[in-house]
């Protein structure tokens, strides 16, 4: 009877054991699906957080280039400015040293006529005393 019972608990414990070490694995594999769980919660966290940040990102970028655009806009426009002022300006001078050249043409011109005018007298003093 005692070689029974030591059979029996020694089934009996193998049996525990067993048991134990399905328990164990249960729980193993419980801790391992709680950590991957944490896990994927943590990465869709850190993708809220990198979406957002991609979005601030994307925005403070959008802001940047308006702003150089305005700028350089602004440059653009004041170079035409400038460039009209400045052939303004040209033209001004360009049609000041037109005048000052037809004035100085036509001086000459006189200048040319009155001596013309000068050299046909004497020719006609000339051709009148011959005559005589």
């Amino acid at each position: 009877s005692s070689g029974i019972n030591a059979e029996y608990g020694e089934a009996k414990m193998k049996s525990m054991s067993l048991d134990l070490d399905k328990l164990l694995e249960e729980k193993k594999l419980d801790i391992e699906l709680s950590h991957k769980q944490a896990l994927l919660k943590m990465q869709h966290e850190l993708d809220g957080e990198l979406d957002e940040e991609k979005s601030l990102l994307r925005e403070k970028h959008e802001k940047e280039v308006n702003h150089l655009e305005l700028e350089l806009n602004k440059r653009k426009d004041k170079v035409v400015k400038d460039q009209e002022e400045l052939l303004s300006e040209l033209q001004e001078e360009f049609r000041k040293q037109k005048e000052a050249i037809q004035e100085d043409h036509e001086q000459q011109l006189a200048f040319v006529r009155d001596r013309n005018k000068s050299e046909l007298s004497i020719v006609q003093l000339a051709s009148n005393y011959a005559m005589v």
